[in-house]
């Protein structure tokens, strides 16, 4: 569903909402799709997925893990702490619950990117930082682009 790649500058209104790019709107609309599955990744971004690819990229994974396990408890809580379903509201908006803003640090400037079958939410500066220092990353990575070595 949200396969589609994008990036799209947008502003947290004072409530901490976004508006939805008006595309990803209609095909989650078409798709009868009314919320979204809202995670932070520590110190970086939100992380947002539809409940379906929710249940698929992440609870899923740790449907058959042993939960006494203390690696599978520490990642749980870790970055599953605060996960939130938010509802699209009538005019294509989803308030992302404070917690999730503080952790990830957005304050009014965001950008909203889809790829890999999820939505990532970023303060605008932070994302610059991470934008320059993956591009930086990637010739460590081995391989350029346009050959086989080194691919991610």
């Amino acid at each position: 569903m949200l396969g589609e790649l994008f990036q799209v500058d947008a502003t947290l209104d004072p409530k901490g909402r976004i508006v939805l790019p008006a595309r990803l709107r209609k095909k989650l609309e078409a798709s009868g799709i009314d919320s979204l599955v809202f995670m932070c990744y520590p110190q970086l971004s939100i992380f947002a997925f539809t409940p379906e690819e929710w249940e698929r990229q992440v609870a899923g994974r740790l449907t058959n893990a042993d939960p006494f396990n203390p690696q599978v408890l520490t990642f749980a809580h870790g970055l599953l702490a605060g996960a939130s379903s938010v509802d699209i509201d009538g005019q294509g908006r989803v308030l992302i619950p404070p917690k999730l803003r503080e952790k990830a640090g957005l304050d009014r400037k965001v950008v909203v990117q889809a790829f890999m079958g999820r939505l990532e939410i970023w303060d605008a500066d932070r994302w610059a930082e991470r934008e320059r220092a993956a591009e930086e990353g990637v010739p460590s990575l081995g391989g350029t682009p346009g050959t086989n070595e080194g691919e991610v």
